[in-house]
């Protein structure tokens, strides 16, 4: 489910072949592409929350022996609803004022998440709130590590924003978890391949990273695998 919705929003968005300025002069290709998710996901919240509303009440008046079913549509819609809630904040259009986002917010979407994967979380960033882009990165960055680090080992995010530098680092460490090829050559910029549903999520973060000035790169340690940014002194 979670590959064919990023499919989803990504055909959806390669089709806006137009200039978002002729629209409106003061948004840009990046926002605009944000509020076109946000609608595709606003829309599908209703119909989800719907299927829970509906096993719950099937849960009040089931009769014996439906206990399997009924687990399976709430462990369904759970997965469905913490799939809508990290794409919010992976390709929409967040809705807090300023330029920060509740780093708690982030945090629990993204414990649920990595839950639903089988794979446990640690998170360590030092403030409160965190960086609109930076969270998107981060987002981004634990779809790419989950699927390293399931069944066999488990991530630990951190972020900082400390002397004007921000920096975050999302680690999988786990026995025999090694860089995909395809992920190191897009990250080291050296014969990049074909945009595909499982790797646009490192292109988005080298996207988001130009905007912010930061240099992304991931690298392989004894122990596994570390994806890390920190912004460019001015």
């Amino acid at each position: 489910m979670g590959y064919r919705l990023i499919n989803c929003v990504a055909v959806f968005v390669n089709a806006l072949g137009h200039n978002p300025g002729k629209i409106n002069e003061k948004m840009t290709d990046k926002d605009f592409t944000a509020m076109v998710c946000s609608k595709i996901l606003h829309d599908l919240a209703g119909p989800i929350g719907a299927v829970m509303n509906g096993t719950e009440l099937l849960e009040e008046t089931s009769n014996a022996g439906n206990e399997e079913i009924i687990e399976l549509l709430k462990s369904s819609s759970e997965q469905l609803t913490a799939l809508l809630q990290v794409f919010r904040v992976s390709f929409g259009a967040l809705s807090s004022g300023g330029d920060e986002v509740d780093a708690g917010m982030v945090r629990e979407h993204l414990e649920t998440y990595t839950k639903f994967k089988g794979v446990m979380m640690t998170w360590q960033p030092e403030e409160a709130m965190i960086d609109k882009v930076i969270a998107k990165m981060l987002v981004n960055g634990i779809f790419l590590l989950t699927e390293l680090a399931r069944k066999k080992g488990q991530l630990q995010v951190s972020s900082s924003n400390g002397g004007g530098l921000k920096t975050f680092s999302i680690a999988a460490f786990g026995q025999g978890i090694t860089a995909p090829e395809e992920l190191k050559a897009i990250f080291n910029g050296v014969n990049k391949p074909e945009i595909t549903t499982g790797n646009i999520p490192a292109f988005i973060i080298l996207d988001l990273a130009a905007d912010k000035n930061m240099v992304v790169t991931l690298l392989e340690t004894p122990n596994g695998v570390v994806l890390q940014g920190q912004t460019q002194p001015a």
